[in-house]
């Protein structure tokens, strides 16, 4: 998985647990982030385990909301990666949760 420095251009609130942002992509990269329906992206942020625990948890409610209950033909395959992720690996993206928050209050107490 390759990751990109994009900037966020707008963040747009919808609900009360959900937003909308909006990346200024360059034109070298356009191609690879054109919009494509149902399509999600995997931002640094879950990967260096800056999320909070209980989002993990509405990660797998909404991967049971897809499961079973789309017309398309590929949700339930969509949903089954993630919900293996979570089932195989929960205690290693607690700890990449645990381990950016003592990094995050180290530098907070340093400055």
């Amino acid at each position: 998985m390759a990751f990109h420095p994009l900037r966020v251009s707008s963040v747009e609130r919808l609900t009360d647990d959900s937003a909308a942002v909006t990346f200024d992509v360059p034109d070298d990269l356009r191609e690879e982030f054109d919009f494509v329906a149902g399509q999600s992206l995997t931002l640094r942020r879950m990967v260096e385990g800056r999320e909070e625990i209980p989002e993990i948890d509405t990660l797998e409610q909404v991967t049971k909301q897809v499961e079973g209950h789309t017309i398309c033909a590929l949700g339930d395959a969509a949903a089954w990666p993630i919900q293996g992720l979570i089932r195989h690996f929960r205690p290693v993206m607690e700890e990449r949760i645990a381990t950016y928050r003592a990094r995050s209050t180290v530098r907070m107490a340093a400055e």
